[in-house]
């Protein structure tokens, strides 16, 4: 038995064009959207009477994410206040893309209703990237990554990642 490849990730979203929208800024391309009602969709998820609306996302490379907006049963919103909580418990955590441009990304992701997690930092010697964890602009968590040899310009970790220090 062996995992032939990865199918997709899903996340459950409130907004699905907002989302959608949002993550084609980043390359991702609508595939495949659906209404989903009736005794298949039931059985999986588990939910008597489940109805959602689904839309599949896919980078150039094939990686997919299925974005979920329930419309029944409603969807839950998270407790803000438990959030940091989930950061250490088993299951589930993030999200990881590498990035070209680092900066241009967590500034997009705070223009546009994200979050700033933690600022970008550069790995210990040896591992040249930087790394920022960031939320997306429904609170999912997004680890971000810049490989230091596939920059679009030199990274200056004094000066030119301060600004998003301060946003």
């Amino acid at each position: 038995m062996q995992i032939l490849s990865h199918r997709h990730s899903a996340i459950i979203v409130e907004d699905l064009d907002r989302m959608v929208s949002f993550y084609s800024a980043f390359g991702f391309k609508e595939t495949r959207r659906d209404m989903e009602t009736g005794s298949f969709i039931s059985h999986m998820i588990g939910v008597k009477g489940a109805h959602l609306e689904c839309s599949k996302i896919a980078l150039q490379n094939g990686y997919t994410l299925e974005l979920i907006r329930y419309i029944y049963p409603a969807p839950v919103r998270r407790d803000p206040v438990l959030e940091n909580e989930k950061r250490y418990k088993l299951g589930i955590d993030h999200l990881g893309f590498t990035v070209d441009d680092i900066e241009e990304a967590v500034n997009f992701i705070v223009k546009n209703g994200g979050k700033m997690v933690s600022s970008p930092q550069l790995t210990n010697p040896g591992l040249p990237s930087i790394h920022a964890y960031v939320e997306d602009p429904e609170g999912n968590l997004i680890h971000l990554a810049q490989n230091v040899n596939q920059t679009k310009q030199p990274v200056d970790l004094e000066g030119g990642l301060k600004n998003l220090l301060s946003l």
